[in-house]
Parts: structure tokens; C-alpha cells; sequence
């Protein structure tokens, strides 16, 4: 799976990174410039709200998953998050946690009395 992973991230950086660079080649490098694009109609802002929404609490999730299984470098995909956007910092993330052991979940097994 890591190499899926791997390959989601590429895609994941390369196809919003290339559409950024044709907005701010037409437009320029300002912020709200690009934030009014981004909200220009309620359609485009309600994917924006659902991507926000969507990328912080994966971030909260993943944190604290992060933490509980020791997993090194989170950092990375909150600024991976940040800087290219969700489709990014999630394979990055399950790319990352690859990487560490997963503890099995205790079963509790209750066996019938006769």
C-alpha cells in the first residue's frame, strides 16, 4: 500500500499545484484575489466550506492517532495540508502510518452458558 500511497500523494500535489499556477499566471499572486475566485459562486463555495471543514478535522483525527500510535513526522502533513490541500495531506499521512505497527483491537469473546 505504500506505494499507493506514494503515487496518491504525487497526483495529489501535482493536479492542485498545476491548477494554482494557471489561476495565478491569469490573476497574479494575491491572496484575495484567489480567495474570491475560490468563493466566486455558492456552488464553489460550498465545495471550499466542504474541503475546510473536511481537511481540519482529518487533521484532528490523524493527530491524535499520530500521537497515540508514535507516528514521526506530522508535521509535515499539517504544512502538506496547509500549503497544497487535503489531497495531499491525507495519502501522506497513511503513507507516513504505514510505517508503524497498528496494535490489534482486544476481542472480548463471551461464550454461552449450558
Amino acid at each position: 500500500m505504500k506505494k499507493f500511497y506514494l503515487a496518491a500523494m504525487i497526483i495529489g500535489a501535482v493536479v492542485p499545484l498545476y491548477l494554482f499556477s494557471k489561476h495565478f499566471n491569469l490573476h497574479g499572486y494575491g491572496l484575495s484575489t484567489f480567495i474570491s475566485a475560490a468563493f466566486s459562486n455558492p456552488a464553489a463555495s460550498g465545495l471550499i466550506a466542504d474541503l475546510i471543514l473536511s481537511a481540519l478535522l482529518g487533521l484532528i483525527v490523524f493527530g491524535r492517532e499520530a500521537r497515540e500510535l508514535g507516528i514521526k513526522g506530522f508535521w509535515m502533513v499539517v504544512l502538506g495540508t496547509c500549503l497544497i490541500g487535503f489531497s495531499f495531506g491525507l495519502p501522506l499521512y497513511l503513507y507516513l502510518r504505514e510505517g508503524v505497527r497498528v496494535p490489534e483491537k482486544r476481542q472480548i469473546v463471551i461464550e454461552p452458558t449450558a
